[in-house]
């Protein structure tokens, strides 16, 4: 050996022995920038079927590896309960315990909510029937309180979509009805109201109670083209006198005009002779016979 040994070297050289002194041979010198394996892995020491498994290969250290063990440690928690195979009831039971699947259904707590949603009406049966759903499904108090909520919010969407529907038919049909009875007056004028009576007569003398109520439920009982129905039905098999008793008949517009065409025929000398023994009578009929017609102008 010389004296050129530099100190940086110095760390990295073999102690000379005996032999090597007397001999004068020295082994080479290695350094570790000489040496071209990579450092040895922790997996090394693993046995083989374990180390070259690819759910080891993310982890660099085995202080990686033990921090990731310790955290899946916490997120499972203390009790470790297997996902149970298709068709284990015993196994799925126990597995929902652990996820927390209450004891029975009403622990749920299911009550009746503050506010219920426009177009719901809150039923208790059916809130406990949904109870017994989700215990048999297995959910817990929390899955189990955002499904009731979101369910909730669908048939409360749905009953007001129907409830507007309904309301709108609703309208529709009143609609019709005053439409219907405005033409009907029209027509018969100041007999609208005894006729109504003798056609609500004759729907209670001619058809059954159980046709009534039908009639009635759907909405039928004041419908015009009924109502003109059975006014002419009744009038045909009994008269108006036999189903209202005799309070006079109203006659109808139409009526009344033909009556004034026929008095004016038959009457016509009178009414335009003033030197007629009956001009003046039969000209007070004949303005009576107006005045039933245009009541309205009457003064």
């Amino acid at each position: 050996m010389t004296d050129a040994t530099t100190s940086a070297d110095a760390g990295n050289v073999a102690p000379v022995t005996a032999t090597e002194a007397a001999t004068g041979q020295t082994p080479p010198t290695t350094t570790t920038s000489q040496v071209g394996t990579s450092p040895a892995s922790w997996r090394d020491s693993l046995p083989e079927d374990i180390k070259t498994s690819t759910s080891l290969s993310k982890f660099e250290t085995l202080e990686g590896f033990a921090k990731s063990y310790v955290n899946l440690e916490r997120m499972l928690g203390s009790e470790k309960v297997p996902v149970p195979k298709e068709g284990d009831e015993e196994g799925w039971q126990r597995y929902y315990k652990a996820g927390g699947l209450p004891e029975k259904p009403e622990d749920y707590g299911f009550a009746q909510p503050e506010q219920v949603p426009d177009g719901m009406v809150y039923s208790q049966e059916l809130d406990q029937r949904l109870a017994g759903i989700m215990h048999g499904a297995g959910l817990n108090k929390s899955q189990a309180a955002k499904v009731r909520e979101q369910l909730m919010t669908i048939v409360s969407e749905g009953g007001t979509a129907q409830l507007e529907a309904g309301q709108k038919a609703e309208a529709e049909r009143k609609a019709a009805i005053q439409a219907g009875e405005e033409s009907l007056k029209q027509e018969w004028g100041t007999a609208f109201e005894q006729r109504g009576k003798v056609a609500g007569a004759a729907i209670n003398k001619f058809l059954s109670p159980e046709t009534i109520a039908a009639m009635d439920a759907a909405g039928l009982a004041n419908n015009p083209a009924i109502i003109k129905d059975m006014y002419n039905l009744g009038v045909k098999l009994a008269g108006e006198k036999e189903l209202i008793g005799a309070s006079g008949e109203m006659a109808s517009p139409a009526d009344l005009d033909a009556q004034i065409a026929s008095f004016r025929e038959k009457h016509g000398s009178a009414l335009f002779d003033r030197s007629h023994p009956d001009h003046s009578q039969r000209t007070k009929e004949l303005t009576a016979l107006f005045e039933r017609r245009f009541p309205e102008q009457r003064v």
